[in-house]
């Protein structure tokens, strides 16, 4: 009998997955939702713990990852502000904020 697949046995890496129960690798380009190459490990078989796990059951789970990782990139594609700059307000051309401070002020 095929064991369930749950989202929390995936380890999820910058360009791959892992299933951590049969090591199976899904690798793919940053930001794109289909694999580049697919290891399957140990799946379909019978592991020594007892529990088989279907390549049916994991490519949705895994697909869902990759999409889900590919929305959260897409979300952090925007230039990122210093923490520091982040307290003081945006800076403008000319290195002030809309607070008169400069990235050299200590004022908060």
């Amino acid at each position: 009998m095929a064991t369930p697949v749950v989202p929390n046995q995936f380890a999820v890496g910058k360009n791959r997955i892992i299933h951590k129960p049969t090591t199976a690798t899904f690798s793919f380009e940053t930001g794109h939702t289909t694999f580049k190459s697919i290891n399957w490990g140990r799946a379909d078989e019978q592991l020594s713990s007892g529990l088989n796990y279907r390549k049916d059951d994991i490519i949705p789970h895994c697909a869902a990852v990759v999409e889900q990782a590919a929305k959260v990139r897409e979300g952090h594609e925007t230039p990122r502000v210093h923490h520091a700059a982040w307290r003081r307000g945006n800076a403008d051309d000319e290195g002030e904020n809309d607070r008169g401070l400069t990235a050299t002020d200590t004022k908060t």
